[in-house]
């Protein structure tokens, strides 16, 4: 059986791979402001397009998905 925790990293694992599927695009809040769900995070191309250089990760235990990337930077 299973315990909580590693259950509870599963789960977390499988809702983050959802979300990179289903919500990949980041939304515009204000002129070079955007706000997004991991998927966003995760979607290196569009990151690029926009022309977005940093992310603000506000979730406990969340890896920076591409940490040798210069021009990303997680906060």
């Amino acid at each position: 059986m299973m315990d909580s925790e590693k259950l509870y990293q599963v789960v977390k694992a499988l809702t983050a791979m959802k979300l990179t599927k289903e919500d990949p695009m980041p939304g515009a809040v204000f002129p070079d402001l955007f706000i997004g769900s991991i998927g966003a995070a995760y979607n290196k191309k569009v990151l690029q397009e926009l022309g977005i250089t940093h992310i603000l990760t506000c979730a406990a235990n969340i890896k920076p998905r591409f940490p040798d990337v210069s021009v990303l930077e997680y906060c």
